[in-house]
């Protein structure tokens, strides 16, 4: 018959956990796992880029903006927790939704934010023996308003079809 064996990784090939440096966050929410679930699938149909924030009223939304615009308000009263103060970052929308996939299924869902800095989403697993947290940082764009991603444009140069950049 078919027999197959397999070894341990030895502790030396394990990767360390990252340092990440301290961020003085200036808001921290705490909302339900299947409300911030709702507001990202909703928002991800119109961008792949959305925005998460914070409002000095003490509420929370995310938002995403192209031809059609979409804007998911939760007041203080829909959050577990909530702080008075405005903060906005834009995110990909891949990313928060894939998190989303697993936050949405717990109670309480944590959220870090500071306006243009990373996110960091948190929830506890195992009947609360255990927490997860997500650091993502933010999409941020150029004065011009290009986005920050592109290194390059190139032309086609109409009169030999050449490209130059």
């Amino acid at each position: 018959g078919l027999r197959y064996t397999t070894s341990l990784l030895p502790m030396s090939s394990l990767r360390t956990e990252p340092k990440v440096g301290s961020i003085d966050y200036q808001a921290h929410v705490v909302i339900r796992g299947d409300e911030l679930w709702r507001a990202v699938k909703a928002a991800e149909s119109i961008n792949d880029y959305l925005y998460l924030g914070t409002t000095p009223e003490g509420g929370f939304y995310v938002e995403a903006e192209d031809v059609d615009t979409l804007r998911y308000d939760c007041t203080e009263d829909q959050l577990i927790k909530s702080v008075h103060i405005e903060t906005r970052a834009m995110f990909s929308a891949e990313y928060i939704s894939d998190i989303c996939k697993f936050a949405g299924k717990k109670d309480e869902v944590t959220l870090d934010l500071k306006t243009d800095y990373p996110l960091t989403i948190g929830f506890k697993i195992a009947n609360g023996h255990g927490k997860v947290s997500y650091m993502i940082a933010p999409r941020v764009e150029s004065a011009i308003g290009e986005r920050s991603h592109i290194k390059a444009i190139l032309h086609l140069n109409s009169n030999n079809g050449k490209l130059v950049g």
